[in-house]
Order: structure tokens, then sequence, then C-alpha cells
């Protein structure tokens, strides 16, 4: 006769399982821990934190973040030192390989000018298309309601 089921709450509470958990909120806690004490461009590239021993390993998702917090590891050791009871030797910092990029944000697009706002104006009144023209209007009413930096027009001469 196959044994019962058990119920995923008692297979979290003894074994393996168990001590797999625990490992994963002692990482998660060194993970919490580390990117509190660093700087905003380096938090979100560090990816995990494993303690091995007295060394903390710490992944990071390039090497140039990696390196940068190369240079931050002796003041990271010694207020992890003042912070945590476990003693740490050392902090080895990490490349973790074939992690997905991070999605970067789009460059910021350069705002329209007055100028040019004015001439998608003139040209939706001299356009045939009534589709086409009504199409302009909305594209210069959505520009300047995203705004238009000051000191972006020229004026211009009569000649």
């Amino acid at each position: 006769m196959p044994p019962s089921p058990k119920s995923l709450h008692h297979l979290l509470r003894e074994g393996p399982l168990l001590a797999l958990q625990r490992e994963a909120l002692e990482q998660q806690s060194w993970l919490e821990r580390v990117r509190e004490l660093l700087p905003e461009r380096l938090r979100l590239a560090c990816l995990s934190c494993v303690l091995k021993g007295d060394v903390l390993v710490i992944q990071m998702d390039s090497s140039s973040f990696a390196t940068l917090l190369r240079f931050q590891a002796p003041l990271l050791l010694k207020a992890l030192k003042d912070k945590r009871g476990k003693p740490l030797r050392n902090i080895e910092v990490r490349v973790h390989v074939g992690v997905l990029p991070r999605p970067r944000e789009a460059p910021m697009r350069k705002p329209c000018s007055k100028t040019t706002a004015h001439h998608l104006r003139e040209y939706a009144q001299q356009v045939a298309s009534d589709d086409m023209a009504a199409s302009l209007k909305r594209l210069v009413d959505t520009l300047e309601r995203r705004g238009i930096p000051q000191g972006t027009a020229k004026k211009r001469t009569p000649v």
C-alpha cells in the first residue's frame, strides 16, 4: 500500500525541505542587508548573497558593477561586521553568468520645440486629406501636452 500523501506544510516543517527553506531565508536575509548598505546603482545589480563559512559571496549581474562593488567591499565588510553576529572574514564578488540582462530604461526623447509644433500645425491646415490633418493636429496636441521646453523656439524676423 502506498504511503499516504503529506501536506506541503508538513513537508516544509521537517526533512530536507526544511533545511532548504532555512538556507533560502538566510540568503534572502543577507541579500536584504547587503542591498540596504549599497548605493542605488549597485543595489539593483546585486543578485544574491551566500555565506560560505566566514566568506560572503555576492553575485552581481555584470562585470562593471562587480568591479565597483570590489572597491567598496572593505567598507561593506566593516558595516556587515557591525550589524551581524556571525564573524565575516572576507567578501568575494562574482559575476553571475547566464542571467538575462536587466531591462534598461529607454533613452529620454528630445522634446519637441515650439517651432516644430508650429510647423506641424501649419502643415495640418494645408494638407488635403482630412484624416491626415486630424492626425497631425492630434500629434501637435500630444506634443504640447507633454510639454515643450522653454527657449526652444527661435523668433523669426520679418523679411
